[in-house]
């Protein structure tokens, strides 16, 4: 079987044949990263099978190793895992009739919380890590991955079953006590989730994320998180941002002026697959903070980074009455 492994997905040609793997999830895919326990995407063209309505989702936990005879396995040394498949998206990269040819499949999986990764100063071999696409047995070739400790990703409602997938309107998912989200950036003209309001200094709030990596007690990928919920092994920093509209911010020790702020709670979320949770307390605003308005989106951006040096944040309003 002919296979080609494509780096950028504007290089994807609708001639394209075989099982091809386009790239992995929301990070560089220069380089194809993953991390213990990580819930990432994988887009793979060449595959054959065409979904009616163009996705399809586990119904079950623990979550299968197939979905529609597609499956993808992890190859570590001598070690072979078949991934937890969480979700199968195809998209048609063509004009006029769908073909298999023009279709680019989104593959949703979890990465093993028991792989092993490379340390700070070490960099894997080439093919120590592999990933293989499986389509009704019939298997592509392996392509190289690199594992990390972490591969930090703040949720938002565009990422699997969001509420705005395909809107290309994406908002953090950080959520009050009861369960409701917190009023966060907006571009002009989005409409704000109905049910969404702004956080209060000294709240304590859950943002919702993908890639901690490792937890303890250990759980196996595939199953729904229990309770009580296991923790992150490596230790959660936060970093606060009263500015207006500000973007996360770069990891610990490198930014001027950064001050550490631990987290309440940093670990998988109880009843999920997959998703972790990080539960932070709304730090007191500076004197004169601005209001979110027609021209601030938002005027408290949280971060969050791992030893592991992955960081990605949130940016939200507070009140500052």
């Amino acid at each position: 079987m002919k296979v080609t492994l494509y780096i950028w997905l504007g290089l994807l040609a609708c001639t394209a044949r075989g099982q091809t793997l386009v790239r992995t999830g929301y990070d560089d895919p220069s380089i194809l990263r993953i991390a213990p326990g990580q819930v990432v995407t994988l887009y793979a063209a060449g595959l054959k099978t065409i979904l009616p309505g163009g996705i399809i989702r586990a119904g079950s936990t623990p979550v299968p190793s197939s979905l529609a005879g597609i499956s993808v396995t992890l190859k570590q040394s001598s070690a072979v895992k078949s991934l937890p498949i969480l979700a199968v998206e195809q998209f048609s990269r063509c004009t006029g009739a769908v073909s298999s040819d023009c279709l680019v499949s989104a593959l949703t999986v979890q990465i093993p919380f028991d792989i092993a990764v490379a340390g700070p100063a070490s960099i894997a071999p080439a093919g120590f890590t592999t990933l293989t696409i499986s389509e009704n047995g019939s298997a592509s070739r392996d392509f190289s991955v690199y594992p990390v400790p972490d591969q930090v990703h703040v949720l938002t409602s565009c990422d699997v079953n969001g509420s705005t997938r395909g809107t290309g309107i994406c908002f953090p998912m950080v959520a009050h006590a009861d369960g409701s989200l917190v009023l966060q950036a907006l571009r002009a003209g989005d409409q704000a989730p109905l049910t969404a309001s702004e956080a209060k200094p000294g709240e304590v709030l859950t943002m919702y994320l993908y890639g901690l990596g490792v937890v303890t007690p250990a759980v196996n990928a595939g199953d729904v998180t229990p309770v009580p919920a296991p923790t992150t092994n490596s230790p959660v920093t936060l970093r606060y941002d009263y500015g207006i509209n500000a973007a996360p911010s770069m990891p610990p020790g490198l930014a001027p002026g950064y001050f550490p702020f631990s987290a309440v709670f940093s670990g998988l979320a109880p009843g999920q697959v997959g998703v972790y949770q990080v539960n932070f307390v709304v730090p007191m605003p500076p004197a004169g903070i601005v209001p979110c308005g027609p021209a601030v989106n938002s005027n408290l951006t949280v971060s969050v980074s791992l030893s592991g040096g992955t960081f990605d944040g949130a940016a939200i309003c507070v009140d500052p009455q």
